[in-house]
């Protein structure tokens, strides 16, 4: 069955292309499926940039406004996503295993 998503072709440099395909090596993932997921997470600092892109022509403080909160927005995003990836480090480290105190005799 047809995909009812519209298609879209890129070109892409070969720094890019080496990197997509060395990420499908690694994972097994297609580009395509990749690059879809990563621009989907970017739907709304795209539509900030758009929206900064158009309110600059009539008002900069404002503009200036959206891409503010946009990269904060970010920021704290990436913020989450170290601190969930530093949770599942700390949690697949194995305790160290410790020895047994031995007990001082009394005076």
């Amino acid at each position: 069955m047809p995909s009812k998503n519209r298609r879209m072709m890129l070109t892409l440099p070969p720094e890019l292309s080496a990197a997509l395909d060395d990420y499908r090596d690694a994972t097994g993932l297609a580009p395509a499926s990749f690059v879809v997921e990563l621009l989907v997470d970017c739907i709304p600092a795209i539509q900030a940039t758009s929206d900064a892109v158009r309110a600059v022509e009539s008002n900069q403080a404002r503009a200036i406004g959206i891409m503010s909160n946009a990269m904060a927005s970010a920021l704290h995003q990436g913020t989450e996503a170290q601190l969930d990836m530093i949770d599942a480090a700390t949690k697949t480290k194995q305790p160290a295993k410790r020895k047994p105190r031995k007990a001082k005799p009394n005076d």
